[in-house]
């Protein structure tokens, strides 16, 4: 009995976990989209995205338990308002090019 399953089987398990976890993580931005739809590079872009994220949401409670500075704080609350902006501009275009996709030809 093998203790370890290959190589190759294992980053395939990695990758295929990664796609669930960035699905998760669409879902609940509200953008319902199916695995092909997202190609490699946006899958990428994606993972590294919500683990910056949740580095962010990690410092902005530092920051708040420790009373930091208050331009540090109104600086990361700015840039957290651009990336909610951002999201909402990328469910629109998704919205879009469903609508596009839907026309005839």
């Amino acid at each position: 009995m093998r203790l370890m399953k290959p190589k190759a089987e294992r980053e395939a398990e990695k990758a295929e976990n990664r796609d669930a976890d960035a699905q998760t993580f669409l879902r609940k931005l509200g953008i319902n989209v199916s695995p092909e739809d997202i190609n490699k590079m946006n899958l990428e872009s994606l993972n590294t995205i919500k683990s910056m994220s949740r580095g962010n949401k990690l410092i902005m409670a530092g920051l708040a338990l420790s009373m930091g500075n208050q331009v540090e704080q109104t600086e990361l609350a700015l840039l957290s308002a651009l990336i909610e902006q951002n999201w909402i501009l990328i469910r629109q275009n998704e919205a879009i090019l469903r609508k596009l996709d839907q026309q005839p030809n």
